[in-house]
């Protein structure tokens, strides 16, 4: 009962003002800290707690451990995991974190493609792995009916093969494609020397940021 009565007045009282320090001093994080103490298997505390402090609040910490305290409870939850993984991979810049949160879900019923396709891109930003990537997407491309979704990964592996090529030719390595996907030569730049593509678009989307 307790529980439900600062969940109530949580709601009501909420603001929308920014929160961005990292002492977990925000009034809303205690609140919804409080809540899960005294109510732990309140589910909605977890995904709208969370929720709430990451997006409104901007409070990233403290919607991570809210997030985490849940997970402790529902560990297989699809909403939890995925809201995680997310804070944990775009706004804490924790990549294995994320990428454990999704590999919980990848798989899920409810799991669309996109879940799949981060959760790819997030194993290339800890591995390096070019070959397990493109090869996952290929298997991907086939498995899907929707032609903008088809087209995202077929450019998503043409790009990735393009990225393959380059640092095959500047490690000097043996049996590298001089010829782009899109049948384009890859030139040398002297002053550099490195091996380039004419592609400007190049593959960023599992780099990570500095």
């Amino acid at each position: 009962m307790i529980g439900d009565f600062f969940w109530i007045k949580t709601l009501i009282e909420s603001d929308l003002e920014k929160y961005t320090k990292k002492d977990k001093n925000s009034w809303m994080y205690h609140r919804f800290r409080t809540i899960a103490e005294l109510d732990p298997s309140f589910y909605e505390n977890y995904l709208w707690g969370g929720m709430f402090l990451s997006v409104v609040k901007d409070d990233i910490f403290g919607a991570d451990e809210i997030y985490s305290l849940g997970l402790q409870r529902y560990p297989s939850d699809y909403r939890l995991n995925f809201n995680a993984g997310f804070n944990s991979y775009f706004e804490l810049g924790d990549f294995q974190m994320g990428a454990r949160r999704l590999d919980k879900i990848k798989d899920h019923p409810e799991a669309t493609e996109l879940v799949r396709l981060i959760f790819n891109k997030l194993q290339f930003e800890l591995n390096h792995d070019f070959d397990t990537a493109i090869s996952f997407l290929k298997i991907r491309y086939q498995s899907v009916n929707d032609e903008r979704i088809k087209e995202k990964i077929l450019k998503d592996i043409k790009l990735l093969q393009i990225e393959k090529d380059l640092e095959c030719l500047n490690q000097k390595l043996k049996n590298c494609s001089t010829i782009d996907p899109y049948g384009k030569s890859y030139s040398f730049n002297p002053q550099l020397k490195t091996w380039e593509s004419s592609i400007k678009s190049r593959y960023k989307i599992f780099r990570r940021k500095s």
